[in-house]
């Protein structure tokens, strides 16, 4: 039987990343990055412990146990779920009590972007895609998005995509990004 160690690590990291982009405690996002680094370690496979047996293993608590035990049970865990259902992420927030912000929207300055700067005219438009799946995933981007003449600047996934029109849904590869470019009227791309 195959160990179920790098799986549950892999869950457990996820978990403490949603939490850190979501603003979520900082306390508890450490203690799921510490207990992903204990369970890539562990001698034994995870996958054939019960919650008590999990428990008894060094930085994992009774709330990680329970958790391990359900993922190595189902497959999933029900409030990892919730978190990647979660749609306010990439706000401009800051994260887990620093200064720094789930996202920065810079000008062609490198200044951070204020409000005013949104209503000036349109010098370039550019869409970042990201699938941090095993599967691939089609995006369809808004229709307000979908009606602007897009290229593909680069497609991790496919080289072969690179500097061609981009199409709406656009297939991105397993764990792979594209950044699609608006085009200028006439065709030209935007600097």
């Amino acid at each position: 039987m195959e160990r179920s160690n790098d799986a549950v690590a892999a869950m457990l990291q996820e978990y403490a990343d949603l939490l850190a982009i979501s603003g979520g405690d900082p306390f508890k996002g450490r203690a799921y990055e510490k207990a992903a680094r204990t369970v890539a370690g562990y001698e034994g496979d995870v996958g054939s412990l019960d919650e008590r047996g999990l428990d008894a293993i060094p930085g994992i608590g009774s709330s990680l146990a329970a958790k391990i035990a359900e993922f190595s049970r189902t497959g999933s865990v029900d409030e990892l779920e919730t978190l990647r259902a979660r749609r306010n992420f990439f706000q401009g927030r800051p994260i887990t009590g620093d200064d720094i912000k789930d996202v920065y929207r810079l000008g062609p300055t490198g200044q951070e972007m204020q409000q005013r700067d949104w209503a000036t005219p349109l010098s370039c438009l550019g869409v970042l895609l990201l699938n941090a799946t095993d599967a691939p995933i089609h995006f369809a981007l808004p229709d307000r998005l979908a009606r602007i003449p897009m290229r593909v600047v680069v497609d991790t996934g496919s080289s072969a995509r690179q500097d061609q029109p981009a199409v709406d849904p656009h297939e991105l590869s397993p764990r792979s990004f594209a950044v699609l470019r608006a085009e200028r009227p006439g065709g030209a791309g935007s600097a």
